[in-house]
């Protein structure tokens, strides 16, 4: 797994373009007619660009119900292009993964002020997405991958797991830069970047998955996301231990 980090590169991924005539240039805040916003993100590996967004988004369950943007970009080699909705005590993203090849949905919402659920697909026909992201905790899965992490200072610290043939350590660097993300962006990246390094992880048994929010922006080569990588022999017990229910949500 190795990052690739050619300059010219990132103006091609940030330059795709709104549809014309369909985003709205502004958004009524305490009466007031406000711009929107264009805003630009960056870690390891990622780079995004939200456009149109709402200039007072909140959380994600914040009560507004307004458009909230347009995210593209890339994650960890996946390119994504997702339509933004803010909708009462929610947040929903629609939109395509990968060259608009997989169909994507994601719900997000947040509880209580305790810990922030987002849910959905990476892909229509796999990539489950059930995770419970707390300040002290990360846990829950992406597809077949079980994740078990805990805040240790400014990391997410922890283990990946498929199955019965598969674990090794996780590492997300930049636990602060992470929860500085709109909640939108914070639900696109979060799972595409849990993804990352199916070429060694699934394909090779080895490794570690490290990655992580701010810093120095770096970039992923195309399909070595774990969507495109599965432990053969693992996959049915791994899809019964972390379907839709997973165990991050019985707490």
């Amino acid at each position: 797994m190795g990052w690739l980090t050619p300059s010219a590169l990132l103006p091609l991924l940030l330059s795709l373009p709104v549809a014309a005539g369909c985003a709205p240039t502004s958004a009524v805040v305490d009466g007031r007619t406000v711009p929107r916003l264009d805003l630009e993100f960056g870690g390891q590996p990622y780079a995004i660009r939200l456009s149109a967004a709402h200039p007072r988004p909140g959380g994600a369950s914040s009560g507004l119900r307004d458009y909230g943007g347009r995210i593209t970009g890339n994650v960890c080699g996946l390119d994504v292009a997702y339509e933004v909705q803010h909708e009462g005590d929610h947040l929903r993203l629609s939109g395509f993964v990968d060259d608009q090849t997989l169909t994507s949905s994601i719900i997000v919402n947040d509880d209580g002020g305790v810990r922030r659920l987002i849910t959905g697909n990476l892909a229509a026909n796999g990539g489950a997405v059930t995770l419970d992201l707390r300040y002290n905790s990360l846990r829950g899965n992406v597809g077949l991958r079980v994740f078990e992490l805990g805040r240790e200072g400014d990391h997410y610290i922890g283990a990946i797991s498929v199955g019965h043939s598969l674990r090794a350590l996780a590492r997300i660097n930049g636990a602060d830069a992470l929860w500085q993300l709109p909640p939108s962006v914070q639900a696109v990246v979060l799972p595409a970047l849990l993804t990352c390094g199916g070429d060694e992880l699934e394909d090779q048994l080895r490794g570690a998955l490290v990655v992580g929010f701010g810093g120095e922006q770096t970039f992923e080569a195309k399909r070595v996301s774990s969507l495109y990588h599965v432990v053969p022999q693992d996959a049915q017990s791994s899809i019964a231990q972390s379907g839709p229910h997973s165990r991050a949500f019985d707490k």
